[in-house]
């Protein structure tokens, strides 16, 4: 199953989300990213959280959509949607509206994501750029040469990069590290990362993983 969930965050433009709806199984959206589809006259299948940020408006607006409660301040309604989606089988879920308003909640997204990584497969979207979850292992990506890629390893690990201007080879990363503005110059390029797995950035609206 695959899966468009939609942040409470900057969400991209009507035709985006319908573009990428019309490539999924299941349209979602966390509490209050329901009012920016509401603007936008799109309706979810699902709204999913604790609420707090939902509009009566909205509510009323949305007559098809399931409402789905889930209380309790343990988890965000990001990790309340991504563990429904878990338990709906979902394998390939895009993520909208991830950053944006406020930068605790951007960086939270990426990070609570890994929780989940091993049951699905999380791209986060903006209006620049695709970001692609990178378990360990390899990765091959179709995608335009002279695209710009930055990789964000999660911890020190090995990282090797093939199809790139600059190009690594069982590279030892310490904590901290970040290959930002990198090249891709062969389609396709692969990227290798050890455990616990990376964020590979592609400043490109068409990237396809292929691995």
């Amino acid at each position: 199953m695959k899966a468009l969930l939609v942040l409470d965050g900057n969400v991209p433009s009507r035709e985006k989300i319908l573009e990428l709806e019309s490539q999924s199984d299941v349209l979602i959206a966390a509490d209050g990213a329901a009012n920016a589809l509401c603007n936008l006259h799109i309706e979810p299948d699902l709204v999913i959280g604790d609420f707090d940020s939902l509009d009566q408006k909205t509510r009323r607006t949305f007559s098809s959509a399931e409402f789905l409660h889930r209380s309790g301040q343990d988890d965000t309604d990001f990790e309340k949607a991504l563990a429904h989606l878990k338990e709906m089988g979902a394998r390939d879920v895009v993520v909208v509206g991830a950053v944006g308003k406020r930068m605790d909640h951007s960086l939270a997204h990426f990070f609570l994501s890994w929780r989940f990584v091993s049951s699905m497969r999380i791209r986060f979207y903006d209006d620049q750029t695709w970001n692609f979850l990178l378990p360990q292992g390899t990765w091959h990506f179709s995608v335009r040469p002279s695209t710009t890629m930055s990789l964000i390893p999660m911890a020190p690990m090995e990282v090797s990069l093939f199809g790139f201007e600059y190009n690594l080879e069982k590279k030892s990363t310490p904590l901290g590290y970040a290959g930002v503005s990198n090249v891709v110059r062969e389609n396709p390029c692969t990227i290798v990362v050890g455990d616990p797995g990376g964020m590979a950035i592609f400043l490109s609206q068409d990237v396809q993983c292929l691995s």
